[in-house]
């Protein structure tokens, strides 16, 4: 359900499982094409892992509510949250890598000290009917202590991590912008290097679309077409030259992350009638 090379390339950590057996998480080694650890956690698949800065720590949420972070090293658990009341789908750490970031069906954000597991605050509001379904995918800001959130009512959400006021009543206060809504839920979002744009990826019934936005800026800067499926993933290059995408059809297509314009378009495997028979 969810992958993510470690910060300096050289690990790749993979986070799913069996839906009502098992979850799993396996952490192998980028060069040699080996497995380094399989972890098997819990009773249900695990959802958006993510390492700290220094690849020493993985987060994960998992198919019980709960948010947890292990040590990449010897798969020691160092933290474990359970305020959420639904699935977590997206985990992220703060910028100092001491506060643990999720999001959850639940429609929330919470936040978490990494040192103590403790709950520390919901990021979003807590006010009933403020919130319009769950969320999906979360992603730090690559400079700022800001988080990027994406979910069921298909607008992203730009929002500073730490309250910096008392909480009132109806309040939204870390909230920094929203912007331009995608047709579907938000399923995957990423920052560029310096954290000046970003990508989205959305799907409906029938459907998907992706953006690149700048940051700044609540309309989109380039629409990324075509896509007549669901968007599962989205990345930028690591030079931020070029956005790749991927989703229910099945094709990987890059584009020129200034334009917009399509480059490529391929199948990453090729499937026959009789591999498909198998499956």
């Amino acid at each position: 359900s969810s992958i993510q090379f470690s910060p300096d390339g050289t690990k790749l950590a993979t986070g799913g499982g069996a839906p009502a057996l098992f979850g799993e998480i396996q952490i192998w080694d980028t060069a040699k094409r080996e497995l380094i650890r399989s972890e098997t956690i819990g009773f249900d698949t695990l959802y958006g892992i993510n390492f700290s800065d220094d690849g020493s720590l993985l987060t994960y949420g998992t198919f019980d509510n709960r948010v947890r972070a292990i040590q990449v090293a010897d798969g020691k658990q160092v933290m474990s949250m359970d305020a959420h009341t639904d699935l977590v789908f997206g985990t992220t750490f703060s910028l100092k890598n001491d506060h643990v970031i999720s999001v959850s069906r639940d429609m929330s954000m919470k936040l978490t000290e990494l040192k103590t597991s403790q709950f520390i605050d919901n990021i979003t509001s807590i006010t009933p009917g403020a919130l319009k379904g769950g969320l999906m995918a979360v992603q730090r800001h690559p400079k700022e202590e800001q988080v990027l959130i994406g979910g069921a009512d298909g607008e992203p959400k730009l929002y500073k991590i730490f309250r910096t006021q008392a909480r009132q009543i109806g309040d939204d206060f870390n909230r920094l912008r929203g912007y331009a809504k995608l047709d579907g839920r938000v399923c995957s979002l990423q920052f560029n290097k310096d954290g000046s744009k970003f990508v989205v990826g959305s799907s409906n019934a029938t459907t998907g679309a992706a953006r690149i936005y700048k940051t700044d800026v609540e309309q989109p800067f380039a629409e990324l077409k075509p896509h007549s499926a669901g968007v599962f993933a989205v990345a930028f290059r690591p030079d931020g030259q070029q956005v790749a995408t991927g989703g229910l059809d099945g094709v990987v297509r890059i584009f020129n992350a200034e334009t917009g314009e399509l480059l490529k378009e391929f199948l990453p495997v090729t499937i026959t009638p009789s591999i498909a028979a198998k499956r």
